[in-house]
């Protein structure tokens, strides 16, 4: 009996000292934290395990890849050929997602990426080794209360800002462009719209923000405002060429815009395309890219069908997604495209009063030219077309349909009186042509002449 009591003394002792000076760290509660750390990753290692010796390829049993004991996969693979999506991380990273972008500058890069990271690193590893105290009432160390009050702050404040901040991809701002020059009165302001395009593409807004399109949270100003304070054309090439001379300014330079970079960034063609679920898309990708680099200004539309034929013909991948499509389509241009949505109404390519040189629809279903033909419109594409037919512009249609029916025949013969060039997709064998590209470049580039451009894609006849 007196054994025991002897015990329950040394025990009530150990607890009233513990009270008194703190339990320490070590061993007492690394222990804790090892052995829940290798319950932890047993338990990992143990799901894994399980599933690899579980699953299999025969689709019949459990699924290709998956695994009969812990079900199916939790999604499909990443797609690697994906080029318009914006990297964000889970939620837990926002912090350091944020972090990064404060120190995006090509000077500071080094320090956000390595520098910050290496340096919270060493005095994590270091800290146990100064701090050699066994006091852990927090209480009794308020420097530590403070400087962990302080990290969950800037941790739950980057965390938020990373959370809300928006990027943009400059061929999704480019799109907005009609949108800003309608708010802002400009839409029948030739310099006007085309500046405002050269802003759009020249990633101004993947720090800025202009009439909330943009990205945010970055600390640059919003640009909404910026046009109404009068400094003028000279003074903002000026500023953009060389921001340092204007205060402590991190803008990187924009020098290769010069002192006129309206009069050399104005495309002297307006071209509307127009692409339909008909058979033919390597002709409208190349007359994509053709149009792309010469001195045009190009407005793309898609119908839904003409997104599935370019996604098959051109990618062998019929499920691949609008935004995804065209961002493939538009990856070799040299110069910006702006894309529209075939139920956009407000595009100027709807309306008689924008100024547009030539109209293609390419390749263009019997669908489309029926629905032309009728003078019915459904979508932009239709609209863009009954514009040019009415406003006597130069409208080209590009069908591959054969053979034709009667009801065919009739339509071209309409679409053709009402003023429009039917341009089929039938390239001619006469100049050589040693690939498919070289007959894709031959009915392209008849195109091409008929838009008025000259650009040479095959030796022409007699040359």
């Amino acid at each position: 009996m007196a054994g025991i009591d002897e015990r329950r003394a040394g025990f009530q002792k150990y607890k009233e000292d513990v009270k008194a000076r703190g339990k320490p760290f070590y061993p007492y509660a690394m222990f804790h934290d090892t052995v829940m750390s290798l319950v932890v990753v047993s338990v990992i290692i143990g799901l894994a395990c399980v599933w690899y010796f579980t699953s299999g390829p025969d689709p019949k049993t459990c699924g290709s890849g998956d695994s009969c004991l812990l079900g199916p996969r939790y999604s499909e693979p990443a797609d690697p050929g994906t080029t318009n999506f914006v990297p964000r991380p889970d939620w837990y990273f926002y912090f350091l997602f944020y972090l990064l972008r404060i120190f995006k500058w090509p000077n500071s890069v080094i320090l956000g990426t390595i520098g910050i990271p290496t340096i919270l690193l060493i005095i994590l590893l270091v800290l146990p080794f100064v701090d050699l105290r066994r006091e852990r009432r927090l209480l009794r160390r308020p420097v530590a209360v403070v400087a962990a009050v302080l990290v969950v702050l800037s941790m739950g404040v980057l965390t938020y800002k990373g959370a809300t901040a928006k990027e943009a991809l400059a061929s999704e701002v480019v799109q907005a462009v009609p949108t800003w020059a309608a708010r802002e009165g400009f839409t029948n302001n030739k310099d006007a719209v085309a500046g405002a395009t050269v802003f759009a593409s020249s990633g101004c807004t993947a720090c800025h923000t202009y009439l909330g399109t943009g990205s945010s949270n970055l600390g640059a100003p919003d640009l909404s405002a910026i046009g109404k304070n009068g400094r003028g054309v000279q003074g903002f090439a000026t500023y953009v060429t060389d921001p340092s001379k204007f205060g402590n300014n991190v803008m990187p330079k924009f020098a290769a815009l010069g002192d006129t970079p309206r009069a050399r960034n104005r495309p002297a063609v307006r071209v509307f395309l127009g692409i339909t679920g008909a058979s033919g898309a390597p002709y409208a990708a190349r007359l994509v890219e053709v149009l792309a680099g010469a001195d045009v200004e190009l407005g793309i539309c898609a119908s839904g069908a003409g997104i599935e034929v370019l996604a098959t013909e051109l990618y062998g991948n019929a499920r691949l997604s609008r935004d995804e499509t065209l961002e493939r389509l538009l990856e070799h241009a040299q110069r910006d495209v702006t894309v529209y949505d075939p139920n956009d109404w407000k595009a100027p390519y709807a309306s008689g009063s924008a100024k547009v040189d030539a109209y293609v629809i390419c390749p263009c279903s019997m669908g489309t030219l029926g629905t032309i033909a009728s003078g019915a419109m459904s979508n932009l594409i239709h609209r863009a077309a009954s514009v040019a037919l009415k406003e006597e512009r130069r409208l080209v249609l590009m069908p591959r349909e054969t053979p034709l029916s009667l009801i065919h025949l009739r339509n071209m013969l309409t679409v053709k009186e009402a003023g429009a060039t039917v341009l089929f997709l039938a390239p001619g064998f006469y100049h050589g042509a040693e690939t498919v590209d070289d007959l894709v470049d031959f009915v392209v580039g008849r195109a091409v002449d008929l838009i008025g451009l000259d650009v040479e894609l095959v030796k022409r006849w007699g040359e």
